[in-house]
Order: structure tokens, then sequence, then C-alpha cells
């Protein structure tokens, strides 16, 4: 690996091949059948270790990372992975961030993963738009591919549990009515995550403004169940007013 981030191969507009043959220099046949079974993708995967991904990118973004967004390949998992992975290393400012954004969430994400290790990512990105991204990604619970949803949901929910936008999100969020099941997991996710940091509004939107269909209450639930940040009170009123009062 430390061969690897070295190497002027790494930014592979003149050899894109040799680049390619060092991922799979990296990979590992037991995690990518594991991995495999995990994603629910039809995309191939190599089975590089988030890790060794990860400080791939760091390398990339240290050289010449715009000019690696630019040739990147798609065909894989780990190919769409480096793309999102070094966006986010790049740390640029937001008009040049958006349009790599753009492409990222609208062809490249097709399973649960890609979507949340970028979108996840985002609280690491110091450079936003807060209010324009937001206004953004309210955009995409509007079209029809899900994954764009999920990516607009988990996106809330990384940078925008938070006054002014919270009650925003909560409306949003309310008003998703895909039933793909990661868009609905998703949901779930956030709105466990708000009670976590912002218990009072969000009882409140449960208690008066809630309008989610059975499976997202039940899993909502279930998220909150899980959760450690939030005290067994707490947890039992959420499914009070979700189980006990859905429609």
């Amino acid at each position: 690996m430390e061969q690897i981030a070295m190497e002027k191969t790494l930014f592979p507009s003149q050899d894109y091949a040799g680049f390619l043959k060092q991922l799979d220099g990296l990979c590992d046949k037991k995690y990518r059948d594991f991995h495999t079974s995990l994603l629910n993708s039809s995309l191939p995967v190599m089975g590089i270790r988030m890790p060794l991904l990860r400080k791939l990118a760091k390398a990339i973004a240290k050289g010449d990372g715009t000019a690696f967004l630019q040739c990147v390949g798609k065909n894989t998992y780990e190919e769409r992975a480096l793309y999102g992975l070094v966006l986010l290393e790049c740390r640029l400012g937001y008009g040049e961030f958006l349009p790599y954004s753009e492409k990222y969430i609208h062809e490249l994400i097709e399973n649960w993963a890609l979507c949340d290790l970028f979108c996840s990512g985002l609280r690491h990105y110091r450079k936003l738009n807060r209010q324009d991204f937001f206004e953004k990604i309210g955009t995409y619970l509007q079209e029809k591919n899900p994954w764009v949803q999920r990516a607009a949901i988990v996106s809330m929910m990384t940078l925008y549990l938070e006054e002014p936008f919270l009650q925003t999100v909560l409306e949003r969020v309310d008003s998703v009515t895909e039933t793909m099941y990661y868009v609905q997991m998703a949901q779930a996710w956030l709105l466990a995550e708000a009670v976590a940091k912002q218990p009072e509004v969000t009882l409140a939107y449960f208690r008066k403004n809630c309008h989610l269909d059975a499976f997202t209450r039940k899993k909502t639930v279930q998220k909150c169940k899980e959760s450690f940040r939030i005290p067994p009170e707490t947890q039992l009123l959420v499914r009070q007013l979700l189980l006990d009062t859905e429609p």
C-alpha cells in the first residue's frame, strides 16, 4: 500500500489500466464475497477493504485529486467509492465541489454503501454553502431515483439536525412517499438521530405532524431502541407516539 501511495500512476489519465492493476493487487477475495452479499448491488466488487480505500483516496487527493475525478471509471464498486472519497478529501470550494457532487449523487450511487460513505462524510467538508446545499438537496426528494432520495435524507441527517434547519428537515422527511426499503430505512435512521440530538422538537413532530407509514414508524422505533444515546423512557415515548397512534 505504501508503494502504491507514492506512485504517479495514482493519477491514471495516462495509464488507467495500470491503475486498475494496482487496485487488483489490494483485493481480498474473502472480503469481496462478504461485502458483495451485503451490498445488494449489480456492480462488480473487487474486494478492497474500506480503510485501504480511504488511505488510497487521501494519497490521490494530495496529488491532483480533480484530475483523478475527471478520469476515474465507474465500472466497479471500488472505482465509484474512490470518486466519492477523493471528492471529500479534496476539500474544494463549494462552486467547484457541487458539479462533482451532483455527478456522484445522480450517476454513481446505486447501493446504500456508496450513498452513505459520501453523504455521511460531508460532516468533514468545511467549505459547503450550507443554505444553498440545503435547498439543493431538498429538490432531490422530488426525483424518482430512490438513491437520490436516500442521498438527500442521509445528507440532511449529517448536516442539518439543528436550527434553523431542523423543522424543515422533519417536514421533508414526513413528505417522502417512496416505499423502497433503503429510503424508508434512511428516514428511520434520520428520525432516530433527531430524537437523540433534538428530542423536544422531534417528539413534538411525532405528536402533531407525523404522517409516516406503518413500516417507517416501526423502523424508527427500532432505530431508537438500538441507540445508546436515547434514554429508555424516551424510547418508550417514541414507541407510544408512533405505534399506538399510527394511522
